[in-house]
């Protein structure tokens, strides 16, 4: 099975892809947190034959509760399942972003490789 992850930010959405059997996450790309995001992504899942579901990071603070960008999450996962009839999966996330700038300097793919952290813990925990 083949998935897809998601790092949801307000301006920028990262995407990362596993492997054909689903064991590996390689960052991908970044989209634009725009109106079209979803048709994007949409697009992105039939291109790369995505066929496990779509992982989404969970975005808590320090206390655990859910951040505010889960609000928007929250909202685009329905429009998303009222759209296709992909698998979609939260996964609890914590700071990849600065876990992405461990591995290499930010730069236009920082948003896919938190994406890919993402999508690998994922699978990991499969």
């Amino acid at each position: 099975m083949k998935y897809l992850g998601v790092d949801y930010g307000s301006k920028r959405i990262g995407v990362a892809v596993s492997n054909e059997d689903g064991s590996v996450a390689f960052p991908k790309k970044v989209l634009k947190n725009n109106k079209d995001w979803i048709t994007t992504l949409l697009l992105l899942c039939a291109e790369e034959n995505i066929d496990g579901g779509v992982v989404f990071g969970e975005s808590k603070d320090f206390a655990m509760k859910e951040n505010l960008i889960m609000k928007e999450v929250h909202k685009d996962i329905k429009s998303l399942q009222t759209t296709s009839s992909l698998s979609i999966f939260l996964q609890p996330e914590f700071m990849t972003s600065r876990q992405a700038n461990r591995f290499q300097k930010e730069d236009a793919m920082h948003d896919a490789r938190a994406a890919a952290i993402i999508l690998q813990t994922f699978l990991d925990k499969k």
